[in-house]
């Protein structure tokens, strides 16, 4: 039997109701390539491992004994990695037949670091995400959020990359690092995908590889968990990874925003500010520390990937482009 030259890796917690219909549309992939698949199960209590063990005997099972989070989770699994390609795959996504080698076809290119997927919506058809952005704020968000996926076929390069369905080159990996586990959930993609485009990788979308997406079905949109580790990582991304001038605006913004909470008395989102700015200061130094790391090594200056950052102005309420800046690509 030839050596595997792709490792898939899902990452699980309390998702035994998620599990099945994921892995039976991954091993049921025809695919050009010999796949190792990974289940790292972050000390879920559902059933998961006994699940597992009884319906899905030929993928290696990882447990970590306790809840260490999507990065964290992944790296379990990419510290062991000895395959080219490392591909991400959220435990709520099904891939649809195909999806494999399309993930794999952009890897001919020797500067390409990572390939996202086409993720539509489980549910409707539209548009989760064809890769990600990133504004000028530091927020993330999917691209082409609930548009039409026709506005998307044609492959795009990325500032980030998105962690729902994504394949990783594992020497870029090698140079760079892995996923920061100190962020936990939300922003892991975002920081990996912009510390790549620094080394001066390229991160790239292609929209053959399509999987269907049960968004949030893990943490749940606009959830306390989400609010927290959303305002939190953002936060300690631009500190790891903008200019300075970026990272501290951000900062004092969100620190204005707080105070201006407290004059006014307003309790609504009070406490979560404060248990982000807790949380934040506590791993100030860990993110500083990895900035001059980064810095160091880095082949493209901060500045100029900035200019990529999208404004403002142009975003909607749910986090999606008013209009893309190209009509003709899709964004």
């Amino acid at each position: 039997m030839p050596a595997p030259d792709v490792t898939v890796v899902v990452v699980t917690w309390q998702g035994a109701h998620l599990i099945g219909p994921c892995l039976d549309a991954l091993l049921a992939q025809e695919s050009t390539h010999d796949v190792d698949v990974v289940v790292v199960d972050n000390g879920s209590t559902d059933g998961t491992v006994e699940l597992l063990a009884d319906r899905y005997p030929t993928v290696r099972v990882l447990q970590s004994g306790t809840n260490l989070g999507f990065a964290g989770g992944c790296n379990v699994a990419l510290a062991g990695v000895a395959t080219p390609y490392a591909v991400l795959l959220n435990n709520d996504a099904r891939p649809e037949p195909g999806w494999l080698d399309a993930l794999l076809a952009p890897f001919g290119q020797p500067d390409v670091a990572s390939v996202s997927s086409k993720v539509l919506f489980e549910d409707s058809g539209l548009l989760n995400s064809a890769g990600a952005l990133l504004w000028a704020d530091g927020h993330g968000a999917d691209r082409g959020f609930r548009d039409d996926p026709a506005r998307y076929d044609e492959p795009a390069d990325l500032l980030v990359l998105s962690g729902t369905a994504v394949a990783l080159r594992t020497a870029a990996l090698a140079q760079v690092g892995l996923m920061d586990a100190r962020l936990f959930l939300y922003y892991e993609d975002t920081d990996l995908g912009w510390r790549l485009r620094l080394a001066g990788w390229r991160n790239v979308y292609a929209p053959g590889a399509v999987v269907r997406h049960l968004h949030a079905a893990t943490a749940g949109v606009q959830s306390p968990l989400f609010r927290f580790y959303n305002d939190r990582n953002r936060l300690l991304v631009l500190v790891k990874d903008a200019t300075a001038g970026r990272a501290l605006r951000a900062v004092l913004r969100y620190l204005l925003t707080l105070l201006a909470a407290v004059a006014r008395r307003d309790l609504t989102l009070l406490p979560l500010r404060l248990r982000v700015l807790r949380s934040f200061v506590r791993l100030l130094p860990h993110a500083l520390r990895q900035r001059r790391r980064i810095g160091r090594t880095a082949a493209v200056p901060r500045r100029t990937l900035e200019a990529e950052l999208l404004p403002v102005y142009l975003r909607r309420p749910d986090g999606g482009l008013q209009r893309p800046p190209d009509a003709d690509s899709g964004g």
